[in-house]
């Protein structure tokens, strides 16, 4: 509609309100009627208005049209909704079932790492003694380096798995070429959660092979909150007496989340650090193990360099260092006594 033609419906109503009087090619406009189809205008607007109002019927159908779909899904998400807690009530079921039979599969290995453990394995306070008393050095397994050794699939977030990554570290637990006069390795802990149940499952049917029975293992989570959880205080002290009065170097990677806690390093005679990768760390076992090598003034080297720092540690025992993998103590310490959370919720590494 071009801008005359508008003008003109202007300009008839602006008459009308005037005189109420139309040329003879406009009629009159009855301004007290509401009915706008008794309006009457040129051709051109009432083409115009036709139009619109042909429009506005079409709009409003639109309109309507959208609401009834609307309202179908609306009908439809209802239904969804429903589906979906049936779903999921379903799926609750299928989880129980599984874990029933999970369960059951798992109670003949756990019944047999029990046993192993009860044979082989040192108890907390037990491991710790030993490791002051002897100057032990000690290496320790979770579940990431059992995985990473048994899993040619398996990588850790910090380290990548490698074939000689896994052949170092069954070598540590098996005690190959290794000095059990000089290096206890530890061994982890009897846990017998759904996590534990399945790091078991997947893992004792290979240990099972390859664990010799005439060594004794430490408990591997001495360092872990589950230590402090068992027997309190006692651990705090157990400890300390291991380094009282020690020249200490810690060996941890670059931007490392470890930290010198009070409570328990306040005692040592000085602390040094040698630093490796954050990353990937085995590959720089090579480079720290003759930085270490070259220090005369450390009397006890403490690691944390996840899977890379087993294997170090057991490394630095056959030189003739005193080392322990002390992995996440300090953060577990915090959390056992201070309330904070998990070891593993902290960045690997600042870098």
């Amino acid at each position: 509609m071009d801008a005359t033609v508008i003008l003109s419906a202007r300009r008839s109503v602006h008459m009308h309100s005037r005189s109420c009087v139309v040329t003879s090619h406009r009629a009159a406009i009855h301004t007290s009627d509401p009915d706008a189809s008794h309006l009457e205008f040129p051709m051109g607007v009432r083409s115009y208005l036709s139009n619109r109002l042909r429009q506005g019927g079409v709009q409003t159908k639109l309109l309507r049209e959208i609401r009834q779909e609307l309202v179908k899904m609306q009908a439809t998400n209802a239904a969804m909704a429903t589906q979906l807690k049936k779903v999921n009530k379903h799926l609750e079921r299928t989880r129980q079932v599984e874990e029933v039979i999970r369960f059951s599969l798992s109670e003949k290995v756990l019944h047999e790492v029990t046993r192993f453990s009860e044979e082989s394995v040192l108890d907390f306070e037990t491991t710790l003694r030993r490791v002051a008393k002897e100057r032990l050095s000690f290496a320790r397994f979770g579940d990431g380096e059992l995985r990473i050794m048994l899993n040619p699939d398996y990588n850790l977030g910090f380290q990548a798995g490698s074939a000689p990554l896994r052949r170092d570290l069954q070598a540590v637990l098996t005690y190959q070429n290794y000095d059990q006069d000089r290096l206890l390795v530890g061994f982890p802990y009897l846990f017998r959660s759904p996590h534990w149940q399945k790091v078991w499952s997947d893992s004792w049917p290979r240990l099972r092979e390859i664990l010799p029975r005439d060594v004794q293992y430490g408990v591997a989570h001495v360092s872990r909150p589950i230590f402090f959880g068992q027997v309190g205080a006692l651990g705090v002290d157990l400890w300390r007496e291991v380094w009282d009065g020690q020249r200490v170097c810690v060996v941890t990677g670059r931007g490392s989340r470890f930290t010198m806690v009070d409570e328990l390093f306040d005692n040592v005679a000085s602390v040094d650090y040698l630093y490796s990768e954050p990353r990937n760390a085995y590959g720089d076992i090579g480079r720290v193990l003759e930085e270490a090598e070259r220090l005369d003034d450390a009397d006890l080297f403490l690691v944390s360099l996840g899977p890379a720092g087993t294997i170090l540690t057991a490394e630095l025992s056959r030189i003739g260092k005193w080392a322990i993998d002390i992995g996440h103590l300090s953060a577990s310490y915090e959390q056992a006594f201070k309330g904070a959370g998990e070891p593993e919720d902290r960045p690997v590494s600042s870098e």
